[in-house]
């Protein structure tokens, strides 16, 4: 795979603290923003209420955005599910120094599709939690493969996104 090999020449390989703030920084640049371009001049129909938002108090809406929320998905999209298609395929544990290239990108994109069909606002809105469970679950595997505390790193990830996301939403 490619697309595998590429992508991982690009990210730094030994420290974790460049990692963090390369993503971030593309998180911020060109999805947050782009997205927020898109929803602005094609403003989706919405399916149903995001329920944070009906809920007033800030402590209760940081606790639930920033720390129980990503730390639930982390757990079950990106740890459970892509080690769990990952099996299912493979007959056999994910295992950090050999690997199937191809059942790793099938686990993570099948990982994305719930991932993104979970966040059920808005048609816009599931195919940004799509892409963006790709890109947890894609550095999800980055993190394996390179021995680094892959649960932490993407908890921290997701926590940060719903925590400028929520910035931008209340602030601006």
């Amino acid at each position: 795979m490619d697309f595998i090999d590429k992508v991982d020449n690009i990210f730094p390989r030994r420290s974790v603290v460049k990692f963090i703030l390369l993503y971030f920084f593309f998180i911020l640049l060109f999805f947050i923003f782009s997205s927020s371009v898109f929803e602005f001049f094609f403003s989706p129909i919405g399916l149903s209420k995001n329920p944070i938002s009906k809920i007033n108090s800030i402590q209760n809406i940081l606790l639930l955005t920033v720390v129980i929320g990503p730390f639930l998905e982390t757990l079950i999209f990106q740890y459970f599910l892509i080690k769990g298609f990952y099996l299912l395929i493979e007959n056999q544990p994910f295992n950090k120094t050999y690997y199937n290239k191809k059942t790793v990108l099938i686990s993570v994109f099948l990982s994305s599709i719930i991932f993104g069909c979970m966040h059920y606002y808005s048609l816009y809105y599931i195919i940004s939690m799509i892409i963006l469970g790709f890109i947890f679950g894609f550095v999800f595997f980055l993190s394996i493969t390179r021995k680094w505390y892959s649960f932490p790193l993407i908890f921290l990830f997701h926590a940060l996104y719903n925590l400028t996301i929520l910035f931008l939403e209340r602030i601006l």
